[in-house]
């Protein structure tokens, strides 16, 4: 990785901006932007979180963010049109700052686009990503709207939205201040339709987000799935079974093993 002169980067931002509104030159500038900072003696490791997974540095990429969102302020339909060019990139790197782009918006648009993006997302870091920082100020705003939108892209063809739908709900559950578990029990049951591998992972980091919130709740429903007898019921239960509170476990356990 070449070392970032303040000077130089300052300029480099400057142009990407004035390249506004051209989404073709700006998708080009931005792509030359990360890959000019990228440090090729690395390769990307799986946590968007902690920034290990860019090749770019974490801090850069934040900078971008910010520099768009100052000088876009004023534009919000250019500025939905800059983050959707960054995410159709495919790069990794821009499509993490079109999702810090997005994480701000509670429009009735976001649904829409949101889904676009998750169709046509291939890692599931960046999904998850997506499901919680992306559409998080939207999903604040109505959990009804929100749990009543998730319950329509449940129920679409597409395995990326489906998958999309569950980390969605996780990181729901994870907010305190959302209490409606009741209904994320109801809309993710049978977990036997949930066939496809990545669908099964958001499933299971579900239902651990589930346990954390109310371990009775989240143990009745991992039960009365192994008691209905799918196929997927066990490789759940046995996949979730640690996160539980020893009780909890112990009546897991004995369902599994009558």
């Amino acid at each position: 990785m070449p070392a970032v002169d303040p000077a130089r980067l300052k300029r480099e931002m400057e142009s990407l901006r004035t390249a506004l509104p051209d989404l073709e030159r700006f998708q080009r500038e931005a792509l030359d932007l990360i890959q000019r900072y990228e440090d090729k003696t690395q390769r990307p490791a799986r946590s968007l979180r902690t920034g290990r997974a860019f090749l770019t540095p974490l801090p850069l990429i934040k900078m971008l963010v910010r520099e768009l969102g100052s000088y876009m302020e004023d534009n919000p339909v250019l500025y939905q049109q800059a983050a959707d060019t960054l995410w159709d990139s495919g790069n990794i790197e821009l499509q993490y700052a079109a999702i810090q782009m997005a994480a701000s918006r509670s429009g009735p648009d976001v649904p829409t686009s949101a889904e676009r993006w998750a169709r046509g997302c291939e890692a599931f870091e960046v999904l998850d990503e997506l499901a919680g920082t992306g559409i998080g100020a939207w999903r604040d705003t109505s959990c009804d709207h929100f749990l009543s939108q998730v319950e329509i892209w449940l129920e679409k063809p597409w395995i990326r939205v489906q998958t999309f739908a569950l980390l969605a709900l996780k990181h729901a559950a994870a907010q305190q201040a959302f209490q409606d578990l009741p209904t994320v029990f109801r809309l993710v049951h049978p977990v036997d339709r949930f066939e496809r591998r990545e669908s099964r992972r958001a499933l299971v980091q579900l239902v651990e987000e589930l346990a954390r919130r109310s371990p009775q709740e989240a143990a009745f429903f991992v039960i009365d799935e192994l008691q209905e007898g799918g196929k997927h019921a066990k490789q759940l239960a046995r996949k979730t079974l640690p996160i539980f509170p020893a009780p909890q476990q112990r009546l897991i356990q004995r369902t599994l093993s009558p």
